[in-house]
């Protein structure tokens, strides 16, 4: 939420809030100011907050925002209409002119009943140029948070979104043979001792509607020590840089295990944060490779990928082994699971 409080002396001033709903729908509200104080030279609102005459909420749909968004970066002047059973609202934001010259913008709300045209009021607000940038950013990022939910839903309802399996060799022979073939064999090369097998998951990255899989180490979420275990990942598909290619940190499985925080994104709740410096100082590189390409990696390697932008599927296959001296904090494992379980479907996600 953000708010701009502006009242005056002669108490007619104004506040106005915008905020996001869990919703997602977008309010702002306007109130006129209640009173002021000479000696402390401060007007107060609270005595209008519940009075329907004195103060104003609106509903904007994503189209207002934009609406809004767009008077401030061009001064073109919105305006809209809402009607309902009982009343007519009418919004307008644009520039806010003095003796010709713009000196910031606007916001008004007028507001008039159906059943008695005499009853009627209107409600403004100016805002200064930095107020109105301020403004500007708030919306831009409730935006985002808009389109963000909608593909999260439109992910949801779509079958052929279908972002990832666990343990595959569980349900079918095939995959029981194949991850116990030849990749098991190299496995056991890589790591120097007997391979134990863990997990065989198919990915899917959605085309136009996936999301970037962030900076993060295979190992955090093992809960194995020690850490001495590889990932296998085969290419079902083309991978270039507009399709979701894999991304390397160079020297990164050298610096031992990094902390990470949420990420916020199904199927890779972790991330390393921003600020680690091995997000900066590791040479980053993109595999482009054809279906059928199979990359290893330790499991303190740092990677990541982009999101699909293309138009095009980008399937692959991942394979999972622990070394045979690797022993599983079987508590550690189960607390994360536990958490990670109830924090997505607090937020609906699973």
């Amino acid at each position: 939420m953000i708010q701009f409080y502006k009242p005056n002396p002669k108490n007619t001033g104004s506040a106005c809030s915008f905020w996001s709903n869990y919703d997602g729908s977008v309010m702002t509200s306007l109130i006129k100011q209640a009173s002021w104080d000479s000696n402390a030279k401060k007007g107060s609102f609270a005595q209008n907050k519940d009075n329907p005459s004195k103060r104003v909420i609106v509903k904007l749909n994503p189209t207002e925002v934009g609406g809004l968004i767009d008077s401030i970066e061009t001064n073109r002047e919105f305006s809209n209409y809402h009607t309902s059973q009982n009343q007519t609202l009418q919004i307008k934001f644009g520039p806010y002119l003095r003796n010709g010259e713009q000196v910031g913008y606007s916001f008004s709300v007028y507001k008039q009943d159906k059943q008695d045209s005499s009853n009627k009021v209107s409600y403004v607000i100016g805002f200064t140029f930095p107020e109105a940038r301020y403004l500007k950013e708030f919306l831009i990022y409730v935006l985002r948070k808009i389109f963000e939910k909608e593909n999260d839903k439109h992910q949801k309802n779509q079958k052929e979104s279908l972002k990832q399996i666990q343990k595959m060799f569980e349900y079918n022979t095939f995959f029981d043979d194949l991850i116990h073939g030849r990749i098991y064999e190299l496995a056991g090369k890589l790591l120097g001792e007997n391979p134990r097998v863990i997990n065989l998951q198919y990915f899917n990255k959605s085309p136009k509607y996936s999301k970037p899989t962030p900076p993060h180490q295979d190992g955090f979420y093992f809960k194995i020590k020690p850490i001495k275990a590889i990932t296998f990942w085969l290419a079902l598909d083309d991978v270039n840089e507009t399709n979701g290619a894999i991304q390397y940190y160079l020297g990164s499985h050298k610096q031992g295990l990094k902390d990470h925080q949420n990420s916020g994104i199904l199927g890779f709740s972790q991330r390393i944060p921003e600020k680690d410096v091995s997000l900066k100082e590791c040479k980053k590189i993109t595999l482009i490779c054809k279906a059928g390409t199979l990359l290893a990696h330790d499991a303190l390697m740092i990677h990541s990928a982009d999101s699909n932008r293309s138009s095009h599927s980008r399937k692959s296959l991942g394979f999972i082994y622990y070394g045979s001296s690797v022993e599983i904090d079987e508590q550690s494992a189960n607390d994360y699971q536990v958490a990670l379980d109830k924090e997505l479907l607090s937020k609906g996600l699973v």
